[in-house]
Formats: C-alpha cells, structure tokens, sequence
C-alpha cells in the first residue's frame, strides 16, 4: 500500500504526457481545392502524346502539391522547373516527336 501514490502519480504522468504529445491530425483536402489543382497543374503542364519517352508526370505532381500548399493561389507566371529543358531557347524534351 506504500506505493500505490507513487504508482497512481506516475500513471497520472504517463497519460499526461501521451495526451500533450501527440501530433495533431492533417486538415484534409477540399474536393474543391483539389479539383482546382489538379486543373491547373494540366494547364501548366499538359499531358504528353502517347508513346512518348519522356513524361510530365513529375511536374504535374510538383504543380499540384505547390497548389495544395498554397491553398489554390498560384500565380499566372507560376510554372514549376522542367528538369528535361536543356537549353533555354530549345523546346523540352517531352515536346513533339521523337
């Protein structure tokens, strides 16, 4: 019986500190927003014809997670960096036949 407040005080603590430290749940996506992403990521970045070796899937999902960040504001001029663009006055890989 001599130990019984100690032992109470400790699992006191210990729910104590489980409560205070646990993260707090993400806030979920809207439908809305992510709709509106999801446009705008295709618009910056359309789809490639198929058969294509390089891809733009990578921009898309970069696009679409600034989008998700920045809760739907994304600039006009806003267009994430093609990794495949070699030279700036040529087109990027994924453009046109191969």
């Amino acid at each position: 019986m001599k130990n019984c407040p100690r032992i109470i005080v400790t699992l006191g603590m210990a729910i104590a500190a489980t409560v205070f430290l646990q993260t707090q749940p993400a806030t979920a996506v809207s439908a809305d927003l992510a709709k509106k992403c999801r446009d705008l990521a295709i618009k910056a970045h359309p789809y490639t014809v198929p058969g294509m070796k390089a891809g733009n899937a990578e921009g898309q999902r970069a696009y679409f997670k600034d989008c998700i960040e920045k809760g739907g504001n994304m600039s006009a001029d806003h267009q994430t960096p093609d990794l495949k663009r070699a030279e700036p006055d040529k087109p990027a890989g994924n453009i046109g036949p191969n």
